[in-house]
């Protein structure tokens, strides 16, 4: 049985085609490889006289309270949805007087809250993020990362990732180390701020009618098929439209679910994984309930007949009526060669929200 037999809800929609919801969705269950820690409070710890990154764990002296840039350049915010909430500089102000100039510090920093907008895409879940950079006269900026828990671990390896690609700003003397507390809140990318990074062997694939976007291995086929208030994506590694398929992804939206099924969005993917984990040979792993402010979502990794399996499960919250499904799958003997493959494709826009602001 292949994946897309698995996958099938079963259900016929019928009526009017209902607009489409803002979706963003991060469903990836597996470890990601980002130099950084998490931080489930940012708030600085300490006694009033040392300071304690929430990035690197390390406590500072007190020589890190009351500096900030002269001239300070928070009268230019940032026009996104990253707001710089505060600045620490864990150096001393006389390293900082003799290896920079202030103002290119604060053009730097403000790139760097543009690169971070840029590398989300579209978001339902807002969270806080301090990132660490420290500035030699040798060798490009380094940085480290803390976030609040809320943050899926792909979404911070885009945003490390979108950090290399600043300016190669670089001290004048010292090495010198600061930290920048942002805030970033929810909603759709600009035009200009929206940026989808695409790493080598892989292709952003438009997903319609919604406008969304996905990564896509450049090898894989693209497939859609909506029907009424039912809106379904495959991306599989073989052509899907001459069959059944091994190895994809596999995205299923229902709109209107009360209305088309009479059950609650949550009744709807809570009896879908029912169905699926009684299914299964063997249950590999499931992640509670989390809300993500628009959705709540939760996750189950199975194995079926031959078939590895993950799927993520996602219910509009208070009045939105929406469900959506996300399966990716192949072969168990293939797992371990397209589980990366998978982690590219774990975060993606299902809707382009410039198409609707005209």
């Amino acid at each position: 049985m292949s994946t897309a037999d698995k996958t099938d809800l079963g259900l016929s929609f019928n009526g009017r085609r209902p607009a489409l919801a803002l979706v963003a969705v991060c469903w990836s269950t597996l470890s990601f490889v980002v130099p950084a820690t998490d931080a489930s409070e940012l708030a600085p710890s300490g006694n009033g006289t040392n300071y304690q990154s929430p990035v690197d764990g390390k406590s500072y002296g007190a020589d890190w309270r009351g500096y900030y840039p002269r001239n300070p350049f928070a009268a230019k915010p940032l026009a996104g949805r990253v707001q710089v909430q505060g600045i620490r500089l864990l150096s001393t102000q006389a390293e900082f007087d003799r290896s920079i100039v202030v103002s290119d510090l604060g053009d730097f920093i403000l790139k760097t809250g543009q690169a971070i907008d840029a590398s989300l895409g579209v978001t339902n879940n807002g969270f806080q993020l301090v990132v660490q950079t420290r500035l030699t006269k040798d060798k490009k900026p380094f940085f480290a990362l803390a976030s609040s828990t809320n943050v899926c671990r792909l979404v911070l390896q885009r945003i490390y990732d979108s950090l290399g690609g600043l300016p190669d700003y670089r001290s004048g003397e010292d090495d010198l180390t600061y930290e920048v507390r942002f805030a970033v809140t929810t909603g759709a990318a600009t035009v200009e701020q929206t940026n989808i990074i695409v790493p080598p062997g892989f292709v952003v694939q438009i997903l319609e009618p919604s406008g969304g976007r996905i990564l896509r291995p450049t090898d894989w086929f693209y497939r859609e098929a909506h029907s009424g208030a039912s809106y379904t994506w495959i991306l599989s590694r073989e052509d899907a439209s001459k069959g059944a398929y091994i190895t994809g992804v596999k995205i299923v939206t229902l709109v209107g679910v009360r209305r088309v099924t009479g059950k609650t969005a949550r009744n709807f993917v809570l009896e879908f994984a029912e169905t699926r984990k009684k299914a299964a040979a063997k249950v590999l792993k499931e992640c509670p309930e989390t809300n993500q402010e628009l959705f709540s979502r939760f996750c189950l990794e199975t194995e079926e007949g031959p078939d590895h399996i993950l799927y993520s499960l996602f219910y509009g919250n208070k009045e939105l009526d929406i469900a959506v499904i996300s399966i990716a799958g192949t072969k168990r003997e293939f797992w371990d060669t397209y589980s990366s493959v998978f982690d590219q494709m774990a975060a993606f826009e299902l809707i382009d929200m410039k198409r609707f602001q005209k």
